[in-house]
């Protein structure tokens, strides 16, 4: 038994950048994405979003604000991927968590309040950030 990978994409400004980020994560199987979103200009981009995660079978859904997403899920560790930290990337922990089934949730995009911040070796826009680290997380969790 596993615990759960919970992706998170907090407040994204444009429509691509939704459907990118989607991307990303449906090609790594976290096992659910969460789109923390209040513009009203996004709904359609979500959509997609919410079409595609059903074609591939992956748990979506759309809350306004973090705070929402935390009390739904009430993870137990909560890490917000900065593209401004510098750090090396150890997925290590977080899969130990995983695998003692705890809930890990990953922050992606607008900074969140109270949460661990992971940082990575160069800078990069959160979508590249998702790709490298959901990317290490599905290797790893794959030999786990």
């Amino acid at each position: 038994m596993e615990g759960n990978l919970i992706v998170v994409l907090n407040q994204p400004k444009r429509r691509l950048e939704c459907l990118n980020f989607a991307e990303v994560v449906f090609d790594f199987s976290s096992d659910s994405f969460v789109i923390c979103n209040s513009d009203p200009n996004l709904q359609e981009a979500v959509k997609v979003v919410n079409k595609k995660a059903y074609d591939k079978g992956r748990n979506f859904l759309q809350v306004k604000t973090i705070d929402e997403a935390v009390a739904l899920f009430r993870p137990d560790r909560t890490i917000y991927v900065d593209p401004q930290k510098r750090g090396i990337l150890d997925v290590t922990s977080i899969m130990g968590d995983i695998s003692a089934e705890k809930t890990v949730m990953l922050i992606f995009g607008e900074r969140a309040p109270n949460t661990e911040r992971l940082g990575l070796e160069i800078s990069m826009n959160y979508i590249s950030s998702a790709a490298v680290v959901l990317y290490e997380i599905h290797r790893v969790r794959k030999r786990w």
